[in-house]
């Protein structure tokens, strides 16, 4: 007897807005109900109570077909919405997730860097408008068109493997940490700079090692404050590339900081060979 035909998965919509924009949210997910056998959705009222939130979304980000990214300027001040969205932009670059940004409002959505490039809807006009409520027919359209850009996706090949990368519980750290410095910076990806920064507050703790002589040296010069309040000042703009290794812990770099990882890794198999 011939096994039953399997059941492919359906597509599944993530939805990613700012709280006090869920009211706008609820408009999208009623006209995506007409299409419920088609496609499945998933947004943060959906975590389970006692799990951990930051877990649980990045889990249904990476089980996502689309990402549906309502922009406000709510959403581009929220750190929690901004980490999602670099956990979003990430997706697309690796796995060819679908990001879909609707504007809801006149923000200074083109000057986020991870959206600058993407082409939202309705060309980036607000379906907001600044008096009265929006028409509910734009919900409609909206949903008619995710379903089809789902229907009509490609998938991309994978992602070639990547040689295992063993990192210290140092690097790993120092990685985390100048990601959070980037993304604190308003910069589309990390620089030079953040693993500079990342490095040298590891010297705060007490043990004697290379990050505690850097930090000395900066104190000692009286530069570390005035450095790093100028460097979380400078609103950066640059293109953004893959690093050559921990894209996990680092996500988006720039140019000079690809270089260097490069250089870093170099130099890490000429000393190990």
């Amino acid at each position: 007897m011939s096994a039953a035909p399997s059941i492919p998965e359906k597509p599944l919509v993530f939805m990613s807005c700012a709280h006090e924009d869920n009211e706008l949210r609820g408009f999208i997910k009623e006209a995506l109900q007409k299409y419920s056998g088609q496609l499945d959705y998933w947004d943060d009222d959906q975590i389970p109570v006692g799990s951990e939130p930051d877990a649980t979304i990045n889990a249904a980000i990476s089980k996502a077909s689309i990402a549906v990214v309502l922009v406000s300027k709510r959403y581009l001040l929220s750190r929690a919405c901004q980490n999602e969205l670099q956990i979003i932009v990430e997706r697309r670059a690796r796995f060819g997730l679908i990001l879909f940004p609707i504007i809801l409002e006149a923000c200074e959505w083109r000057e986020m860097g991870p959206l600058a490039k993407i082409q939202a809807w309705d060309k980036g006009n607000p379906i907001v408008p600044i008096l009265g409520r929006p028409d509910q027919r734009q919900y409609v359209r909206i949903a008619a068109h995710i379903l089809d850009l789902l229907r009509n996706r490609v998938k991309p090949p994978p992602p070639p493997p990547e040689p295992d990368q063993l990192f210290s519980p140092t690097v790993i750290a120092i990685f985390k940490r100048a990601r959070e410095l980037a993304i604190r910076s308003k910069r589309p990806g990390v620089t030079s700079s953040c693993i500079l920064f990342a490095f040298v507050a590891l010297g705060e703790s007490e043990r004697e090692d290379t990050a505690a002589f850097v930090r000395k040296a900066l104190v000692d010069t009286g530069t570390l404050v005035e450095a790093k309040n100028a460097f979380l000042d400078d609103r950066a703009s640059f293109p953004t590339f893959s690093p050559p290794f921990g894209e996990e812990y680092l996500g988006s770099v720039s140019e000079g900081t690809r270089d260097m990882l490069d250089r870093a890794r170099s130099i890490a198999l000429r000393v190990s060979g």
